[in-house]
């Protein structure tokens, strides 16, 4: 009998557990990674110096970024190459003009 009532009281708090992780994610505000407007993205095909593979540098308009990517054949993956925030570089280089 004893044991009965101990499991029935651990399910009782297991179940406020739930119930407080449940709320908490629901009045929890909205994650910053949900406002990210969704991106228009265009790709091109290029060349590096001593790279042997081709590259490819996807450009996210909306976003105003660019990342560049090439495919590593002896692993089999993608790698990436560099990363630009397209509007921080137009801020510096406008800022640079005389």
């Amino acid at each position: 009998m004893k044991q009965r009532r101990t499991a029935l009281h651990g399910l009782v708090v297991l179940n406020a557990l739930l119930l407080g992780a449940l709320a908490y994610v629901t009045f929890n505000p909205t994650a910053n990674a949900q406002a990210r407007r969704n991106g228009l993205y265009t790709i091109v095909g290029g060349t590096v110096n001593g790279q042997p593979a081709g590259v490819a540098y996807i450009v996210d308009e909306v976003n105003q970024e660019m990342v560049a990517i090439s495919w590593n054949e002896p692993n089999r993956i993608l790698t990436g190459l560099g990363y630009a925030n397209l509007a921080t570089d137009a801020q510096r280089a406008a800022a640079s003009r005389p």
